[in-house]
């Protein structure tokens, strides 16, 4: 089976921000430290979260207003640009107080870094990806846990694009998400099974999303994608 990426997202406009001593892009950001006061600020809500198996919003707003979601951006493209040794490290001491709020957004930072390096490493197209992350703080979300070798869903080709229909369960971090980065199978009638590789609006027409019995993540059903 074949692949192949679809959807390239372009970059809006960038706003690199001001630099300073705690400020994105610059390098002197203590991640770690920022995670401990995080922690400590959401550990009365984890246990509630817990307990009514509802998602973990004060922890996702609390990164977010850090800046945790842009950290693995690199500097150059508008980003915290944290190494990845520090977000683990921050997630590791998130986890010590919300284990739901750490694990759906190691999800978005897999994705983030997996993009950086490879904009880095391999001259790959995902500049314009991270630079929308940094300039809209945008939220992604990962369909990994459904997809891996056999990646859920049917894609039928249509007029300017295509028409995608799959459930992606798990998908960490739904309810707070922009972007879902998942893939589907176009049975390519020349070159057979290939494996569709794209991003999806979890606000856009036709995506639905179920949050029952997860403090940090949801199924997401994804009907329309465009290219």
């Amino acid at each position: 089976m074949s692949t192949a990426t679809i959807t390239r997202i372009d970059a809006g406009k960038i706003d690199r921000g001001k630099t300073g001593t705690d400020t994105i892009g610059t390098d002197t950001i203590d991640w770690r430290a920022r995670a401990d006061r995080i922690a400590g600020e959401i550990a009365e809500a984890a246990a509630r979260h817990d307990a009514d198996d509802s998602f973990v919003s004060e922890g996702y707003q609390r990164l977010k207003e850090k800046g945790f979601f842009k950290a693995l951006v690199p500097a150059e493209l508008g980003g915290g640009g944290a190494e990845y040794a520090e977000i683990c490290g921050a997630i590791r001491r998130v986890a010590a107080s919300c284990g739901a709020t750490a694990l759906a957004f190691s999800m978005h930072s897999h994705l983030v870094a997996a993009a950086a390096w490879r904009w880095r490493h391999q001259n790959a197209p995902t500049e314009g990806l991270l630079k929308r992350v940094a300039a809209e703080d945008l939220i992604l979300v990962s369909s990994g846990g459904s997809d891996w070798l056999k990646s859920a869903g049917a894609a039928t080709k249509t007029e300017g694009g295509y028409l995608i229909n799959a459930r992606k369960i798990f998908s960490s971090g739904c309810p707070a998400g922009d972007l879902l980065v998942t893939s589907a199978v176009f049975d390519d009638p020349e070159g057979g099974p290939t494996v569709l590789h794209f991003a999806v609006s979890l606000k856009g027409e036709g995506v639905t999303i179920s949050t029952l019995g997860t403090s940090s993540g949801c199924a997401a059903r994804a009907r329309t994608m465009s290219n």
